[in-house]
């Protein structure tokens, strides 16, 4: 009895023993595993916050792109391509954006799932261990017991807690393969998942890229800096002067404006040569003050026509510009006045052979003088100054100038 009592014992020891290893077993996989997942979990954390604030960014520069395009008025080619680039950027983060929500439901929350289960694992450990715990107690109260009754109770309790112990570990050993055969199988999808992701971000990347290639590949960067030369010349050549009617007219150069005087003073000259002489003497020589007078100020007038400084402008090279100009002007004003003095001079030599007429016309018999003046009458009133008529059709021209 008692030989077969200490078999068991010795049997149940080693039982215990192989219990102790396989929980020690357990408890290191546990912590293995339990290291091994929160390190992935926490780097895919990590990868997908990555990934949203990649994804923010991207946004941000399609956001930009679509500003510029739309603020863009001279380089047509850019602002076109570049409205489609931003598109193309926004379908790839809307795509990124998809990547993130996946990862999140199908990997990090999959991943996080498995500190519950570990929990639960290393719970059916402590039970076990407690049971086995309460096994070696009961065996040493039954090896104490010193009276038949406490020694029925010993064996009563001792079998109780075998049961328990051996029950416990069964549960831990079953709980244990469960949970290895869950985590391998949810490792291999998880990341499948996590590749099949990844693939298929790519593809779509790859594919929205690929067209944004072809997008940028349209952009004609030289028409886009002949549109900036043209529009950089007419920003150069925009300045206006506003004239007396209210309308905008470009200012006369100097050369124009020389032109313009050559022309008025050469019209002069052939229209005073093409009357004949005997036109000029038939004026009365009454008129001719007013009339000399009146040429003056219109020949003044047609002076002052060219001789209005331009507005000042507020670069350098311009005031230089200016300042050549008038120097112009100055020696053109000279030279006009030079031409004026020997047409008053004319028109005064002129004067002074009518009053030689009119003195021999006095001393001549009164028919002819009565003869002289009836044909002079109609003379007088179809007959117009020269000069007068010459300044009339400069003045037409220069108003046609400007």
């Amino acid at each position: 009895m008692n030989t077969s009592t200490s078999q068991n014992s010795i049997s149940r020891a080693t039982q215990i023993k192989e219990c102790e290893n396989q929980a020690k077993f357990v408890q290191q996989r546990v912590n293995e595993i339990e290291s091994f997942f929160g390190d992935l979990c926490a780097e895919l954390v990590s990868y997908t916050r990555r990934t949203a604030k990649l994804r923010n960014n991207g946004d941000e520069i399609a956001r930009i792109l679509l500003d510029y395009s739309v603020k863009e008025k001279i380089n047509r080619s850019s602002a076109s391509t570049l409205k489609k680039v931003s598109e193309y950027l926004a379908t790839l983060e809307d795509y990124r954006h998809t990547e993130v929500d996946r990862l999140v439901g199908k990997v990090v929350n999959p991943l996080a799932s498995y500190g519950n289960e570990i929990k639960t694992v290393r719970a059916n450990l402590k039970t076990e261990q407690a049971a086995r715990k309460r096994e070696i107690a009961s065996r040493k109260k039954l090896e104490r017991s010193s009276t038949a009754e406490q020694s029925r109770l010993a064996e009563i309790q001792l079998h109780n807690s075998i049961i328990d112990a051996n029950k416990r570990a069964d549960k831990l050993e079953r709980c244990v393969v469960e949970f290895e055969a869950r985590r391998l199988k949810g490792l291999k999808t998880i990341l499948k998942d996590f590749v099949q992701i990844e693939m298929i971000w790519h593809a779509k990347a790859l594919e929205t890229l690929s067209e944004t290639y072809n997008t940028l590949q349209s952009l004609h960067e030289e028409a886009d800096l002949l549109d900036f030369r043209a529009t950089l010349m007419r920003s150069g050549s925009s300045v206006f002067s506003v004239i007396s009617d209210g309308h905008l007219a470009r200012p006369l150069g100097p050369g124009v404006q020389n032109a313009s005087l050559r022309q008025t003073d050469n019209h002069i000259h052939s229209s005073r040569s093409s009357i004949p002489t005997g036109q000029t003497n038939q004026q009365p020589s009454g008129d001719r003050p007013k009339m000399i007078q009146k040429a003056g100020r219109q020949v003044e007038d047609v002076t002052s026509l060219f001789s209005d400084e331009e507005e000042e402008d507020e670069d350098d090279e311009d005031e230089d510009e200016d300042e050549d100009d008038s120097e112009v002007l100055r020696t053109t004003s000279a030279v006009r006045s030079n031409r004026r003095g020997d047409d008053l001079e004319d028109l005064e030599d002129d004067n002074d052979s009518d009053e030689d007429a009119s003195e021999m016309t006095q001393t001549g018999p009164t028919t002819s003088t009565n003869s002289r003046r009836l044909s002079m009458q109609p003379t007088k009133l179809i007959t117009q100054s020269p000069l007068k008529s010459a300044l009339k059709s400069s003045g037409t021209k220069q108003v046609t100038l400007a």
